[in-house]
C-alpha cells in the first residue's frame, strides 16, 4: 500500500495558479444543501461529534488531511424510517489554506447505506462526470465517481466512493467561485487512515458492540459472546489456509441461514475480525461454494474471497442499475484474488439473470444457533392475544400496520395465520413466508405454533388441510394436532464443499430415518416438493 506524495499545500497552490486571483478569499461553503440550520421552530438535526467517537463507529473512517484547519466532526439524527442496519450519517468539515485562498470541504460517510445512496447533500445538475480509482483506499483499487458543476458564479466538485467489503458510503465535496485546475481526487486519497489503530481499536461488528469485547483468545471465545438466537459456522474460504469463523446476529429458523454475517480469521493464533458480508433478508441468504462467498440480492450480484494479504476481497460485483434508476449494468469480474486481471462486466439482462440464477442454487451457509444452555431456540410469539375472543378482534386490535393475516382450513372451523408481512407474488396475490397459527379452543383462542419458509420464492401454501413451507434445499409439511402445529414430514439436502448432496428425512410417525438410504431419501424429498408445488399459495390481507 502506498501513500500519496503530493502535499495539501501543493494542491491548494495549484488552484491559485489556475486562476484564483483574489487575495485572502475565505470561501465559507462547508454546509451542503440538506444540512438544516438552527432557526426558530426548526431543530438542527446535526450534533457535535468527535474523531474518537467516529473511530468507534467505523474502523475504515477517514481523517482530515495534513494541514487542515477548523476541523469539525458532527453526526446527524437517525433518519425516520431508515432500514434496519443503516447507521447515522457522520460528517467531517475542514478548511485547507494557502497564501491565496481558503477552501472549505465536507466529507461524509454512512455505514450500512445502499451502494447507490447519495449521502453528499449536493443537489446539482452536474456539468461533467467521470470515473476513476482512488489510491490508498481499497489497497489502491477503490472505484470512485467524480462530478463537477460549472455555473456563472460558482463551481462545485464531488467525489463519491463505496466500500463493498463492509458496506460504507463516502463522499467529499467542495464549492468555490473557481475550481479550475483543482484535483479533488488527491484530497480524497490523502484522507485515508493508513493505521486503523491510530485512535485505538473499537468494536467492528455486532458481537463486539453487544459484548464490549474486541480481543479474543480463540474461536470458542468469540462464540461464547453470542447471545440467544444468534449463530456461528466454521467455513473454508478461498485464499485463507484454515477454517474461518462466521457469526450471525440473526439466523432464520426455517433453514438456519443468515443474510448478514461477520467473518473472523486467526492471526498469530488469535481471532481477528476480517469483514462483514451482507445478503438481503431470508430471500437472499449468504451462500458458499468452492471457497467463494456469494451475497447480494435480486439487483446485485456479489462474490468474495480472501486477499492473500489477509482481508476479504470482492471477487465479482455487478449491479443492474434498478435502484439508482439508470438501468445500466455495471460491475467487474475477477478470476483470482489479485488485481491483475480485472474485467468489466459487458453483459446485459440475460447474462445478469443467469448469474443470479446460478448464485441462488449455491449451498447456503448453515449456522448453529446459540440458545440457553446450548439448547435450540424457538420462535417467540409476536402477537399478544390477551383480551381477544375472536379472530376478528385479533386482527382489529392487535395487528400492527404492515402485518398480514389469512384464514385456512387446518383445524376445526379454521385457523388464523398472522404474518410479519406480505409481498406481491407477481400474480396479483399477497403471499407470506412466515406465520403464527391461532386456533379456537373450547372457550378461548390459543397460539398453535409458527411456520417459516426460506424466502419469497417459497411462499406458505396449503392443501388438504396441511400447511407447507419450503426453501432452496428443504420442504416441510405441517398439521395442527391436539391444538399444536406439528411437523408431519420434513426433507432436505445439504452439500459438502465439493458440491455433493446428502439427503435427509424425518417424520412424526415415530420411525428412525437416520440411516435411510440416500436414493430413498431423495425420492421422498422429491415427492414432498411435488406436494408443495401442487398446493395453493395462501393469500394474505395486509394491515394498512
Amino acid at each position: 500500500m502506498y501513500k500519496i506524495k503530493t502535499t495539501i499545500i501543493t494542491v491548494i497552490s495549484a488552484i491559485a495558479l489556475a486562476g484564483c486571483a483574489q487575495t485572502n478569499v475565505n470561501i465559507n461553503v462547508n454546509t451542503p444543501e440538506d444540512e438544516t440550520q438552527e432557526s426558530v421552530g426548526l431543530a438542527n438535526p446535526w450534533h457535535d461529534y468527535s474523531q474518537e467517537a467516529a473511530r468507534e463507529e467505523n474502523i475504515r473512517m477517514f481523517v482530515a488531511p495534513e494541514g487542515a484547519e477548523n476541523i469539525h466532526w458532527s453526526i446527524m439524527d437517525p433518519e425516520e424510517g431508515a432500514p434496519e442496519g443503516e447507521g447515522q450519517l457522520i460528517q467531517l468539515q475542514f478548511d485547507l489554506k494557502d497564501e491565496y485562498s481558503t477552501l472549505s470541504f465536507t466529507a461524509r460517510y454512512q455505514y450500512g447505506a445502499p451502494d447507490d445512496k447519495d449521502i453528499s447533500g449536493m443537489y446539482y445538475d452536474w456539468t461533467a462526470t467521470d470515473e476513476g480509482t482512488l489510491a490508498n483506499w481499497g489497497e489502491g483499487h477503490m472505484p470512485a465517481k467524480f462530478y463537477r458543476y460549472v455555473g456563472e458564479d460558482e463551481m462545485a466538485d464531488l467525489c463519491t466512493w463505496y466500500d463493498l467489503e463492509i458496506g460504507i458510503a463516502y463522499s467529499l465535496s467542495v464549492q468555490a467561485p473557481d475550481l479550475d485546475g483543482f484535483d479533488i481526487q488527491a484530497i480524497a486519497e490523502s484522507m485515508y487512515l493508513e493505521d486503523p489503530n491510530e485512535f485505538g481499536c473499537g468494536p467492528t461488528d455486532f458481537l463486539q458492540y453487544q459484548s464490549g469485547v474486541t480481543e479474543f483468545d480463540s474461536y470458542e471465545d468469540v462464540i461464547s459472546h453470542l447471545q440467544e438466537g444468534q449463530g456461528y459456522a466454521y467455513i473454508n474460504v478461498y485464499g485463507y489456509d484454515g477454517e474461518m469463523l462466521a457469526v450471525a446476529e440473526q439466523v432464520f429458523e426455517a433453514d438456519h441461514s443468515a443474510a448478514d454475517m461477520s467473518l473472523y480469521m486467526l492471526e498469530d493464533g488469535k481471532p481477528v475480525q476480517v469483514s462483514n458480508v451482507y445478503g438481503n433478508g431470508s430471500a437472499f441468504p449468504i451462500r458458499l461454494e468452492d471457497g467463494i462467498i456469494y451475497s447480494g440480492d435480486n439487483h446485485t450480484y456479489e462474490s468474495s474471497f480472501m486477499n492473500p494479504e489477509g482481508g476479504l476481497m470482492v471477487k465479482d460485483y455487478i449491479n443492474d442499475g434498478v435502484n439508482d434508476g439508470s438501468g445500466n449494468f455495471t460491475g467487474f469480474l475477477r478470476d483470482d484474488n489479485n488485481y491483475d486481471n480485472d474485467k468489466d462486466f459487458t453483459g446485459g439482462r440475460k447474462e445478469f439473470d443467469e448469474l443470479i440464477a446460478a448464485r441462488d442454487q449455491k449451498p447456503i451457509i448453515e449456522f448453529t444457533v446459540v440458545g440457553k444452555d446450548g439448547a435450540p431456540t424457538e420462535h417467540k410469539q409476536a402477537v399478544d392475544i390477551s383480551g381477544c375472543d375472536t379472530f376478528t378482534q385479533i386482527v382489529d386490535k392487535k395487528l400492527e400496520p404492515g402485518m398480514a393475516y389469512t384464514n385456512a382450513p387446518l383445524y376445526g372451523d379454521g385457523v388464523l395465520l398472522v404474518a410479519s408481512g406480505a409481498f406481491d407474488d407477481l400474480d396479483g396475490h399477497m403471499a407470506a413466508i412466515d406465520a403464527e397459527v391461532y386456533i379456537y379452543t373450547d372457550d378461548s383462542i390459543a397460539y398453535a405454533g409458527y411456520a417459516e419458509s426460506g424466502g419469497t420464492a417459497y411462499p406458505l401454501a396449503e392443501k388438504d388441510g396441511k400447511l407447507y413451507s419450503a426453501g432452496n434445499h428443504f420442504v416441510t409439511k405441517y398439521a395442527v394436532t391436539d391444538g399444536k402445529l406439528a411437523v408431519m414430514e420434513t426433507a432436505g439436502e445439504t452439500f459438502d464443499t465439493d458440491g455433493n448432496a446428502t439427503y435427509y428425512y424425518d417424520s412424526d410417525d415415530g420411525g428412525d430415518y437416520s440411516d435411510l438410504e440416500q436414493n430413498e431419501a431423495k425420492k421422498i424429498y422429491d415427492s414432498l416438493w411435488e406436494e408443495y408445488s401442487n398446493a395453493d399459495i395462501l393469500i394474505f390481507d395486509t394491515i394498512k
